[in-house]
């Protein structure tokens, strides 16, 4: 009996392993009591047999476990599993890279028109005769309560609609708009558009992280992740030099114009991306 708990000490482990100690426990007991007190172990009563088949049935139950762990779910999960398990990076193509990069330009544009009002605000204000809690409301409230909540609802529509259609749409409507706001005449005229520029611009990170999700696995998302978000500081940065060197020269109004238009025609070139939504 003792040779046997050693052999399923040996074999088991994990949750089989009271189940085998129990088996070999009420085995030995058994073959003690049929065994006649003096008479000698013969071959079949040693355990020998039995110790076999529990090694065997260890061998298959760990075959087994290590098969489920190595069973890939559909999906993106595919992607994950193939990473982890098999022990080799998914290979991101040159095409992946070149998405990102389009993508972090867009996110430029973003921050661009988003900032173009506080950056321009020396001129702004005084044209259209805006107070301050007035010019306050339009790079505020305005802007971001629509910005805020159509962000709630823009990454559920990236798990539903076809997600460079939807980049391209909602960035056509916020550039259009940006222009259309270097036509304003007041505050009301200037408020409107910077509620839809809001909701636009909300479609725009949560679209962009479901792309680089699909495309880049888990050991690259990092840096995909942060390459897109350089685009935040070059916006801002890129809004402030525009109003610097370009403001005293073509006004503001032009300025707007312009970088609606760059948006726009910009807007249709993620159109040629071909969605490759896995499945789930």
């Amino acid at each position: 009996m003792a040779d046997n708990w050693t052999l399923a000490s040996t074999f088991t482990s994990g949750r089989s392993r009271p189940f085998f100690i129990l088996l070999v426990f009420v085995s030995s007991r058994h073959a003690g009591r049929r065994r006649r007190p003096g008479a000698p172990r013969s071959g079949r009563d040693d355990g020998g047999g039995l110790s076999k088949r529990i090694a065997r049935a260890t061998v298959r139950c760990r075959s087994d476990r290590s098969a489920s762990w190595r069973r890939v779910p559909a999906g993106r999960d595919a992607m994950d599993a193939t990473n982890t398990v098999g022990g080799g990076g998914v290979r991101v193509s040159a095409g992946d890279y070149g998405l990102l990069v389009m993508l972090m330009l867009m996110n430029v544009l973003n921050f661009v028109d988003r900032q173009l009002l506080s950056s321009f605000a020396n001129f702004i204000v005084p044209d259209l005769g805006l107070s301050n809690g007035q010019f306050g409301l339009l790079t505020g409230l305005v802007f971001l309560v629509f910005y805020a909540v159509a962000g709630l609802f823009m990454g559920a529509l990236a798990d539903l609609v076809h997600r460079p259609r939807l980049i391209a749409g909602a960035m056509f409507v916020w550039s259009a708009l940006t222009a259309a706001s270097g036509l304003a005449r007041g505050f009301l005229s200037l408020a409107l558009p910077r509620v839809f520029i809001g909701i636009g611009e909300s479609a725009l990170t949560p679209t962009a992280m479901s792309l680089l999700a699909d495309r880049f696995p888990p050991e690259k998302r990092g840096f995909a992740s942060g390459f897109y978000y350089i685009g935040v500081p070059l916006g801002v940065g890129v809004s402030l030099l525009v109003a610097g060197v370009l403001g005293p020269k073509l006004g503001w109004r032009n300025c707007f114009l312009l970088l609606g238009a760059i948006g726009v025609v910009f807007s249709f070139a993620i159109l040629a991306v071909r969605e490759t939504r896995p499945s789930r």
